[in-house]
Formats: structure tokens, C-alpha cells, sequence
């Protein structure tokens, strides 16, 4: 599922992406990303809330297995 009109930060190639919601309701769009300017790891999860943004750089391959709950709980991750 790719959620409202939400894009990545130019210069971001996007993968999959996949809307979730939190357990207080609120609309999560989880997508993955490519950033070319990344130091650390290219590829990461963004979290993106209409009020908040993470990005996750260390997650599990079948992240788009992952249930709901599971996959807010990895918003959290450092």
C-alpha cells in the first residue's frame, strides 16, 4: 500500500512502502528508502506520522511481513 502524497526527501529513492496504524490511531506511512548521501547505511525504514518522522537504518528483510504492532515497535529501534 503506498499511503497520501507523502515522497521522500529529494535525492531519496524510494522501495517499498507500506501504511500502518499506531496504537492510538494515528496514520503511519513506512517506506523504504535509498539515500545516495548516507555515511552510515544507504537503505533505511522512514516512519513518517502527519506530526512526526523516524527513520530506522537497521530492520529485518521481510519488514513488509511484519504485523502492524511488530512494525511500530521498530519505529522505535536506533
Amino acid at each position: 500500500m503506498t499511503g497520501g502524497g507523502r515522497r521522500p526527501a529529494s535525492g531519496m529513492r524510494r522501495f517499498a512502502s507500506r501504511t500502518i496504524f499506531g496504537p492510538d490511531g494515528t496514520r503511519w506511512l513506512v517506506q523504504e528508502v535509498e539515500d545516495p548521501y548516507s555515511r552510515r547505511s544507504n537503505r533505511s525504514l522512514v516512519f513518517s506520522s502527519d506530526t512526526v518522522m523516524r527513520r530506522v537504518r537497521s530492520y529485518p528483510a521481510h519488514w513488509l511481513e511484519l504485523s502492524e504492532t511488530e512494525l511500530y515497535a521498530l519505529s522505535f529501534a536506533r
